[in-house]
């Protein structure tokens, strides 16, 4: 009786994941309109992947933090975050998945350590990058803010996921590492300008905009609020149980925007 009843409440959680994962899918296909994007018609994918914190169970327990989401290659400073430990079987799977059900937007970071893993997931997929629409940050990884970091973190990305360019870039946080080799950017350093730094980040920002690198920039603050109503959205129908989202019609896969916009 107890071996019936753990094997009907892992089917439950089964389908109930297999719901949400499907719903996602589908809000991805239905693009978001920026509103106040530099160019007029661009448009974002409702939800998104998050590419970070892959468990596999034997380096790091499922549902442990920090779980396993290194794919064992160096990060934009050069150095190895945690050498010796690649997952990046998980993080290929993962994205692999998502895109195959639907999903379109990928979120990623330098700080993710996951970069190679994420682009061979793409290049996999055979899903052609106009339809993707693949999210990045910098600071907060291996290296700070700043315009040379910045510039570094922008190309190093694009050749490590092997990518001509990046829907969205994010300020991923507002402070700089104290690695940055920008004086003002450094946490540490006696000029330290915490506005100044993200003035300067936000530059080279526009800059890598201008040069065709980046479609959007934004500061990823300013998501938080987005972020919450899409939880809402996505996770209280699964609670409820009371949409019939496994049986709702097929919709036709969302198109990237080929206008380059930068987000004031």
């Amino acid at each position: 009786m107890a071996n019936s009843s753990r094997a009907t409440h892992r089917s439950l959680l089964v389908a109930m994941f297999t719901q949400l994962l499907s719903y996602a899918a589908l809000s991805a296909m239905e693009g978001i309109p920026l509103k106040n994007a530099a160019s007029a018609g661009v448009t974002m994918p409702l939800a998104g992947l998050g590419t970070g914190g892959y468990g596999n169970g034997v380096v790091q327990p499922l549902g442990v933090y920090p779980e396993c989401w290194t794919d064992g290659k160096p990060d934009a400073s050069g150095s190895v975050p945690h050498p010796g430990i690649d997952c990046s079987a998980q993080v290929i799977n993962a994205t692999l998945a998502w895109l195959q059900v639907g999903g379109r937007r990928i979120d990623n970071g330098d700080s993710y350590e996951d970069m190679q893993a994420v682009g061979k997931a793409m290049k996999a997929s055979g899903i052609a990058r106009s339809d993707l629409f693949l999210t990045t940050k910098i600071g907060d990884g291996g290296i700070g803010m700043g315009e040379a970091d910045t510039d570094t973190q922008i190309d190093y990305y694009l050749s490590q996921t092997k990518a001509t360019y990046i829907d969205l870039l994010l300020i991923h946080w507002p402070t700089s590492s104290k690695n940055s080799s920008e004086p003002k950017c450094q946490t540490k350093s006696k000029i330290y300008d915490a506005k100044e730094c993200r003035l300067i980040t936000w530059r080279t920002l526009v800059k890598a905009w201008k040069a065709g690198k980046v479609m959007l920039v934004l500061l990823l603050v300013l998501l938080l609020v987005l972020m919450l109503v899409l939880v809402a959205m996505l996770v209280l129908p699964v609670l409820t149980l009371s949409l019939p989202l496994l049986s709702r019609p097929k919709r036709s896969v969302f198109r990237t925007s080929t206008s380059t916009s930068c987000r004031s």
